[in-house]
This record gives structure tokens, C-alpha cells and sequence, in this order.
């Protein structure tokens, strides 16, 4: 190490730093809990591409674009039963994707954000996300959203919301993930 004039100097606290008997026992402690949180991650891997073998929806959701195993086993085990939404714009707002205008009689109390699910809208944005820096369907669909003049947030947020509504197709109708029929569906 060199001092501000180029040599090191022997009096300077940095070049003679001596380790203290603690700062090992210290070290030693987070590598362990690094190592830890490492093999529990795997752990928690393994048995989600488990279940993923074994039911069902978990399967089918993992195959669409922007969707992993581990946000496949989320969204089903946050929606358990997807039958429970009459129809997508109940499960948009229950994803937090939405906001519906309050109106009273005369008065406009403008666009109310309803109760949800934190946890869905994050796998939702992250998939949309994912989705549209891959070469996907849903990234076509955003390409045109914004070839339409319409803002990078806005456009990712309907790409978030398309991506809902297929996953409450594929829960409910019991059917496989098709790219075809997004793309058909946004006409691109």
C-alpha cells in the first residue's frame, strides 16, 4: 500500500493493522450462516420443483413467460382456488393491478386502490419485467404499447396484467400455457 506521497509509511494505523482474536471468530460465524442460508435455499428448491412435479396448476403456470417455479408456488399458494373470482377484473384487484374509481351520487372520489395481495403484485411485476426482457409474446405486446405512445410504466403494467389474466385462464380452465393464443389475444 502506498501513502499519499507514494511510500508506505510504517507509523500508519492501516498498513499495520493487527487482526483482533474476536474479528476471526466473527468471520468464521458469517461464513457458517452464509453456507446456512445457502443449503436452505437449495432445500427450499428442490422440494418446489417437487412439487411442481406433482400438481398440476403449479406445472402450468411455471411454463408461462416471466414465470418460474418459485412464483408458480406462490401464486397457487395464494389463490389456492382460482374458481373463487367470478371473472379476471375480481382478480386483478385482488393482485393489486388495478384502480376503480369511486363515485358517490355527483361526487368523484377518484381512483381507489382496493385491498390485495402484496405478494401477487410483486410476482406479477417481476414476471412482467422478465417477460419483456425476453423475446416473448408479452414482450411484443409492450414493444406495441409503446410504439402507440403510451408510457414504460403504464405499458409494463398492462404486461402485468395480461399475465394475470392468463394465469387465471390456465387455473381455471385447467388448459396449458399457449404463446399463440396471447399473441393472438393482443392482436400482434
Amino acid at each position: 500500500m502506498c501513502g499519499i506521497f507514494g511510500f508506505i509509511d510504517p507509523n500508519n494505523e492501516l498498513n499495520n493493522k493487527k487482526e483482533k482474536p474476536t474479528d476471526s471468530f466473527v468471520i468464521s460465524q458469517k461464513r457458517q450462516m452464509i453456507l446456512q442460508t445457502e443449503n436452505s435455499r437449495k432445500e427450499y428448491e428442490k422440494k418446489f420443483t417437487e412439487l411442481a412435479k406433482n400438481h398440476k396448476d403449479i406445472k402450468r403456470i411455471a411454463k408461462i413467460d416471466g414465470i418460474g417455479i418459485k412464483s408458480a408456488v406462490k401464486i397457487v399458494g395464494i389463490i389456492l382456488d382460482a374458481k373463487r373470482f367470478s371473472n379476471y377484473r375480481k382478480f386483478l384487484a385482488y393482485c393489486g393491478l388495478v384502480k376503480y374509481r369511486k363515485v358517490s351520487g355527483d361526487r368523484d372520489y377518484g381512483a381507489r386502490i382496493t385491498r390485495y395481495s402484496r405478494t401477487l403484485k410483486a410476482v406479477f411485476k417481476m414476471a412482467a419485467l422478465t417477460a419483456i426482457t425476453n423475446d416473448t409474446p408479452f414482450k411484443k405486446y409492450y414493444e406495441h404499447l409503446i410504439s402507440r405512445g403510451i408510457f414504460s410504466h403504464n405499458a409494463r403494467n398492462c404486461v402485468a396484467r395480461l399475465i394475470a389474466k392468463t394465469v387465471l385462464a390456465v387455473m381455471k380452465q385447467g388448459i396449458k400455457y399457449d404463446a399463440k393464443i396471447v399473441e393472438q389475444k393482443t392482436g400482434n
